[in-house]
C-alpha cells in the first residue's frame, strides 16, 4: 500500500473553505466561497442520532445513556428495548444464559430480584433449564466462556444516586459448579464491557458532581479494567484511565484505539456550592485518535493523531488493524437552499500500520442533510443524503486516488413528494453489498390514518457498479436478510432505541446474486425486550419466557418459560357513547384495568365480535374507530383480549354511536335565532349571524370565555354568536330544547384580515397577464387601541376557477405556523395558523401567508375572505382570553384586473363569438351538467388532446365560475356577446333588449331547465 501522509492542519484553518474540499465533480455540489457562511451565521451542529463505534463511547450514567453503544446493524448487536435496558440473552457452547430483570425491586420490596436462568440444549433442540439463580446485582451484560458464566452490572444500591460511591460488579459462576461464584467490586458507575478473545474489558466512571447543563457532552474520564477470563476465574492483568468507555470493536491485540475530544471548559464561577455549578459548553474542540497498549499492569497512551472534524460520528478500524476509517462533522453549516450544501463532514483514511497513526487521505463532503444515517463497510463508506440520494465514499487505502475520485452520488429511484422521513436505514450486507431502506407515508382522507399508513422500500445498493440493482416492498421495516456470502442474517432497523411503532414484525428473507429480497415469513415482535441471532435460530427474550424460531422452521416456535409466568392482569368492562363525527376516534379500554405496570407492556391482542371499523390502534394500548365504524348508529357489544407476557386477560366493551347532522344543527340555529328575538323583542330579519360553533365531536365547555358560564357545558350542541345593531349577543343550544344566553357586549371591530397582490420577491403586483404566476398575501392587524397583536387567524378564500387557479405554493410569513391542513379545491378553507413570538408585535400589520395563484383568464376578479368554520379554526387576540367573533373581524377583498382571454372566450380565441356559447352546448349535449371536480373522470373520453390539455379546456366552459357547468354557461356567453353587440351598435336600450331575449331564448331552448342541472354526471348520448 502506498502511504499517503497528508499534514494535518490545526482545526482553526480547516473550516471547509472552497480548497480544502474534496467533492465528486458530477454530480454532488461543490462549497463555493460564495455559499460559506459569513461570520454570525456559523452555528454549532450536534449530530442527531447517537454516537457508534469507538467515537464516543458511553459517558453517561446508565439511566443517561444505555450502554453499550452497538454498531446498528451487526448481526452481534442485539435488539435492547428501554425496557430491557442491557444484554442479557447470550448462548455458547451448548448453554444458554438469559437474565428476567427487576428494575423497580427496591420500589416494591415484594417482586423477586434479578434472576439468571440457566439452560442446557438439548441434541433436538430443545431447552432444558439447569439452574435458575437470585443475582446480587442489577445486571447490564451477560457474557460466557468455556468455564465461567460472567455477569456485570451496577450494585443496586448505585442506581438511584449515581453518586461517588457507586460501585460495578463483576460477578462469576463456575459452569460446572454453581456453588463456585466470586464477586468483584470496581469503583464507579458501570460504562461498558468489552470482550476480544480471552481478555474482559470493563468501563466505569465517576461523573462530576454538579448537575450538568450543557450544550455539548462533557467527556468522563473512565477507569478501564482489564481481566483475563481463560481460566476457572476471572484474574485481573492491568487497569488505567481513558477518556471514553473501551467497546469490543476498539480493540486490536495488546492496543486499545480511542477518539478522544479535548477542549477549554469552564464552570460558572458565581455559585451557592458546587452542586448549583452548570456547564459551559467547550469553545474549541479537538478530536485526536490516540493509540493506547496494555504494557504490564498498566494502559499506558502511546501515539495521536488530531482529526479535522469537529464532531466525530462513527469511527471502525479494519479487521486486520492495520487501518481504520473515522466519519466526522464540521461545526458549520450552510443556508437553507433546496438541494443545496446544508453541512459539511469528512471522511480520514487511517494508517494504523506502525505505532504513530498517519493520515493517509482526508475526503471532504457537503451534504444536503444535517442529519445523516451512514454505515462504514469493508469497502465504502455509504451515506444517506436527504431523502433519495446516497454518498459512497471509496476507503480503499490499497490505492492512492484523489479525493474527489473516492465519491459517488446516486439519486435513488423516484419517491412519492409526501414521502417523510425518506431513508431510514443504511447497512453494509456484503462487502459488495448495501441495503438502504427507506419509509413513505401513504397519502390517507383520514387524517388520524395519515403518519400511520407506512410503505416500507427495500433497495439492494452494488458497490460493483455504484447502482440500485433491485427493489423490493416487504411488509415491514425491521428486516432480517440472508446473504449468498453468509449463513447468519444482518437485522436491519433494530437498535437500541427500537420503538414498537417501528418494528412490530421482523420480515424475515433473503438476497440472492442479483440483489432480489425474497421475503420467507413475518415474526412478531410483541414484548420482546431482546433478540439474539445466529445461524441456526433467532432468540426472542420476553419478560418471562424465551420464543426460539429456528431458520429452517419458522413456523413452528419454540416456547421456553423463564422463571414464574407473570401474574395475569384484570381487564374491567367498559361503556363508552361517541358521537359518530367525534375527533376523538379512540377508545381507552385499559385505563380502569388492573395492571402491573412493571412487570412489563400490556397491550391489546385481539378483539371477539367487534363491529366493523372498530380495530385495535398503533402501539396497542387503546382501540380506534375508523371512518367504518363512524358511519354507523347503535349501540354493539364485544370483548378485548389484554396481554401482558404470556399472560392474558379479557373484557366486554359497550359502545353506543350517535350521530349529529347538519340538520341537527340547522335546526338548533333556528331555535336560537327565535330564543334571541324572543329575548330582544326584534324580528328575526333584524338579527345577524356570525359564528356557528358545532359542538357535534366533544361536548361545549363549561367556560367558554373569561367571567363566562355556559349551564349547558359537557352537552353537544352549538355556540352562536349573533348581532343585533351595536350589540353581540352569544348563545348556546343543546340537540334538544334547550337555548341559553351566555353573554352580550358592545360590538367593535378588533381585527383586521387584507390581502394583497405580491410577486415572488414581494413585491407589489402592478399588472397581471392571463398565464401569470403570483402571490395573495394575508395580512392580519390588532385594531383595538393598545392591541398587543393578532396571536391566530382562521380564513375560507374562495377563487373563481375560471380565472384564477391554485399552484400549490403556500408561504408562511413571520412566525405564523399552519394548524393542520387547509382544503384546496376552489381555494383556500379552513386556513389556520398561529403566531409564536415571544414579544408581542402590537398594532402593527402582521404578514401571515402568500398562497401562490396563477391567471388562466382574463377580466376583472374579486376576492373576499370570509371566516372558516371549523371548530379548531379560532380567531384570536394577545391579551384577549376569550375567541373573537368573525363579526368583530373586517374581512378584506382584493380586486384584480387580468389582462388577457375573458372567461366566456371559452375556445381562447381572443374573441367572444357565438362559438363559445355552441361549445358549451355540444358539452351538454353529450354529457349533460358536470361538477368541475368530476372533470378528470371526462377527461380520457374526449379524444385528441393531450390529457392537460382537455382538462384545462373543458375547466374553461365553467364561464360563471359556479363550479358547475350547465346551461347558465352558455347563458352567460350569450350575454355577454348582447352587451358586447349593445357597446359596437352605440344603442343605449340595445342591451338590455338583447340581453332580454337571450334569456327569453334560452327558456324557449330548454337551457335552464332542472333537468340540465342536475349536478350528476349524465350518461353519453
Amino acid at each position: 500500500m502506498k502511504s499517503r501522509c497528508s499534514f494535518v492542519e490545526p482545526l482553526e484553518s480547516r473550516r471547509l473553505l472552497a480548497g480544502d474540499v474534496c467533492l465528486a465533480s458530477d454530480p454532488i455540489e461543490r462549497i463555493s466561497g460564495d455559499v460559506f457562511p459569513v461570520s454570525g451565521n456559523v452555528v454549532q451542529v450536534f449530530p442527531y442520532t447517537p454516537p457508534a463505534g469507538i467515537g464516543f463511547a458511553p459517558s453517561f450514567p446508565p439511566q443517561f445513556l444505555p450502554a453499550p453503544l452497538f454498531p446498528g446493524a451487526g448481526i452481534d448487536a442485539p435488539l435492547m428495548l428501554p425496557a430491557g435496558g442491557a444484554d442479557l440473552l447470550v448462548e455458547a457452547g451448548g448453554l444458554v444464559a438469559a437474565v428476567r430483570t427487576n428494575f423497580f425491586a427496591g420500589a416494591a420490596a415484594e417482586l423477586p430480584p434479578a434472576t439468571l436462568h440457566l439452560f442446557d440444549r438439548q441434541d433436538d433442540g430443545s431447552l432444558e433449564e439447569s439452574a435458575s439463580i437470585e443475582l446480587p446485582l442489577a445486571p447490564r451484560e451477560v457474557l460466557l466462556t468455556d468455564q465461567l458464566v460472567i455477569v456485570v452490572g451496577s450494585s443496586p444500591r448505585g442506581i438511584p444516586t449515581g453518586t461517588r460511591g457507586a460501585e460495578t460488579v463483576v460477578w462469576t459462576v463456575a459452569r460446572n459448579d454453581l456453588t463456585d461464584r466470586n464477586t468483584i467490586r470496581l469503583d464507579g458507575l458501570f460504562a461498558a464491557v468489552a470482550r476480544r478473545d480471552d481478555r474482559l474489558f470493563v468501563s466505569t466512571f465517576q461523573p462530576s458532581q454538579f448537575t450538568p447543563q450543557f450544550d455539548s457532552p462533557p467527556s468522563f474520564t473512565h477507569t478501564v479494567t482489564v481481566f483475563d477470563t481463560s481460566g476457572g476465574s476471572l484474574s485481573r492483568i492491568a487497569s488505567g484511565e481513558l477518556p471514553n468507555a473501551v467497546l469490543d470493536e476498539m480493540v486490536v491485540g495488546d492496543d486499545i484505539l480511542v477518539v478522544e475530544q479535548t477542549g477549554s471548559s469552564e464552570t460558572d464561577v458565581e455559585r451557592a456550592s458546587s452542586r448549583d455549578a452548570t456547564w459551559i459548553a467547550p469553545t474549541e474542540l479537538a478530536h485526536h485518535l490516540v493509540r493506547y497498549r496494555i504494557v504490564g499492569d498498566d494502559i499506558e497512551r502511546i501515539a495521536s493523531l488530531e482529526l479535522s472534524a469537529d464532531f466525530n460520528l462513527r469511527t471502525e478500524i479494519s479487521a486486520d488493524g492495520r487501518t481504520a476509517v473515522v466519519f466526522g462533522q464540521h461545526n458549520v453549516v450552510f443556508p437553507a437552499v433546496v438541494d443545496g450544501p446544508q453541512a459539511g463532514y469528512s471522511v480520514a483514511l487511517i494508517d494504523l500500520s506502525e505505532d504513530q497513526p498517519k493520515l493517509f487521505q482526508s475526503v471532504d463532503l457537503a451534504t444536503r442533510n444535517r442529519q445523516t444515517l451512514a454505515d462504514i463497510g469493508e469497502r465504502a463508506l455509504v451515506i444517506a443524503d436527504g431523502r433519495n440520494a446516497l454518498i459512497v465514499v471509496d476507503i480503499d487505502q490499497s490505492i492512492d486516488v484523489d479525493a474527489e475520485n473516492r465519491v459517488t452520488r446516486i439519486e435513488l429511484p423516484g419517491i412519492p413528494d409526501q414521502t417523510y422521513p425518506g431513508i431510514t436505514s443504511v447497512t453494509e450486507l456484503s462487502p459488495e453489498t448495501f441495503a438502504i431502506v427507506r419509509r413513505s407515508y401513504a397519502t390517507s382522507i383520514d387524517p388520524v390514518e395519515r403518519l400511520s399508513r407506512r410503505e416500507v422500500e427495500l433497495l439492494t445498493l452494488s458497490l460493483d457498479d455504484h447502482s440500485v440493482v433491485a427493489q423490493s416492498v416487504p411488509d415491514h421495516s425491521a428486516l432480517a436478510i440472508f446473504t449468498p456470502s453468509s449463513p447468519r442474517p444482518t437485522l436491519i432497523g433494530l437498535g437500541l432505541f427500537l420503538t414498537p411503532l417501528e418494528a412490530r414484525q421482523l420480515v424475515v428473507g433473503r438476497i440472492d446474486g442479483s440483489g432480489q429480497f425474497d421475503q420467507q415469513a413475518t415474526i412478531e415482535l410483541d414484548d420482546v425486550v431482546e433478540i439474539d441471532a445466529d445461524e441456526n435460530r433467532l432468540l426472542l427474550r420476553q419478560i418471562d419466557q424465551l420464543i426460539e424460531y429456528r431458520w429452517d422452521s419458522l413456523d413452528d416456535p419454540i416456547v421456553t418459560p423463564l422463571g414464574d409466568p407473570l401474574p395475569a392482569p384484570t381487564a374491567v368492562d367498559d361503556v363508552f357513547r361517541r358521537n359518530s363525527e367525534a375527533r376523538d376516534r379512540y377508545l381507552n379500554v385499559l385505563e380502569n384495568d388492573q395492571i402491573l405496570g412493571y412487570l412489563g407492556n400490556a397491550r391489546i391482542v385481539e378483539l371477539i365480535d367487534a363491529p366493523a371499523g372498530v380495530v385495535i390502534a398503533t402501539g396497542g394500548n387503546v382501540l380506534r374507530l375508523t371512518e367504518e365504524a363512524l358511519g354507523s348508529e347503535g349501540t354493539f357489544e364485544f370483548r378485548y383480549v389484554l396481554q401482558q407476557g404470556s399472560q392474558r386477560a379479557s373484557a366486554k366493551v359497550t359502545l353506543t354511536l350517535f350521530r349529529y347532522d347538519d340538520d341537527d344543527v340547522r335546526q338548533a340555529v333556528d331555535r336560537v335565532i327565535a330564543r334571541a328575538g324572543e329575548d330582544l323583542g326584534v324580528d328575526a330579519s333584524d338579527l345577524q349571524i356570525g359564528a356557528v360553533r358545532r359542538f357535534t365531536d366533544r361536548p361545549m365547555p363549561s367556560d367558554p370565555a373569561a367571567g363566562i358560564e355556559n349551564p349547558l357545558g359537557g352537552q353537544f350542541g352549538i355556540l352562536v354568536d349573533l348581532r343585533v345593531g351595536d350589540q353581540l349577543y352569544r348563545y348556546a343550544a343543546n340537540f334538544q330544547d334547550d337555548v341559553v344566553r351566555l353573554s352580550n357586549q358592545p360590538l367593535r371591530r378588533v381585527m383586521e384580515l387584507s390581502m394583497r397582490a405580491m410577486d415572488a420577491d414581494g413585491n407589489t403586483v402592478a399588472s397581471i397577464q392571463s398565464g401569470d404566476e403570483f402571490f395573495i398575501e394575508v395580512i392580519a392587524q390588532d385594531l383595538r387601541e393598545f392591541g398587543l397583536g393578532v396571536f391566530a387567524v382562521a380564513f375560507d378564500l374562495p377563487l373563481p376557477v375560471n380565472q384564477l387557479d391554485l399552484t400549490g405554493e403556500l408561504m408562511l410569513l413571520g412566525k405564523f405556523d399552519e394548524i393542520g391542513e387547509s382544503i384546496t379545491a376552489r381555494g383556500i378553507d379552513e386556513f389556520s395558523a398561529l403566531e409564536a413570538l415571544i414579544e408581542h408585535p402590537g398594532s402593527a400589520p402582521q404578514a401571515v401567508v402568500r398562497i401562490g395563484v396563477r391567471a388562466i383568464a382574463g377580466g376583472r376578479v374579486t376576492l373576499q375572505l370570509d371566516p372558516a368554520e371549523s371548530l379548531g379554526a379560532e380567531l384570536l387576540l394577545r391579551g384577549r382570553n376569550d375567541e373573537v367573533s368573525p363579526l368583530e373581524v373586517d374581512f378584506g377583498s382584493l380586486t384584480l384586473n387580468i389582462d388577457g382571454i375573458e372567461p366566456t372566450d371559452t375556445d381562447a380565441s381572443g374573441a367572444v363569438t357565438p362559438s363559445d356559447a355552441l361549445r358549451v352546448i355540444n358539452f351538454l349535449g353529450v354529457y349533460g351538467s358536470v361538477l368541475v371536480d368530476d372533470l378528470p373522470t371526462l377527461s380520457s373520453r374526449v379524444e385528441g388532446e393531450d390529457g392537460e390539455q382537455r382538462l384545462r379546456s373543458m375547466r374553461r366552459l365553467d364561464t360563471n365560475a359556479d363550479g358547475l357547468i350547465s346551461a347558465r354557461d352558455a347563458l352567460h356567453v350569450i350575454n355577454d356577446l348582447a352587451r358586447l353587440f349593445n357597446r359596437e351598435d352605440g344603442s343605449g336600450s340595445g342591451g338590455s333588449n338583447a340581453e332580454a331575449e337571450s334569456v327569453d331564448a334560452a327558456i324557449a331552448s330548454d337551457f335552464l331547465s332542472d333537468d340540465d342541472d342536475d349536478d350528476t354526471l349524465s350518461p353519453m348520448r
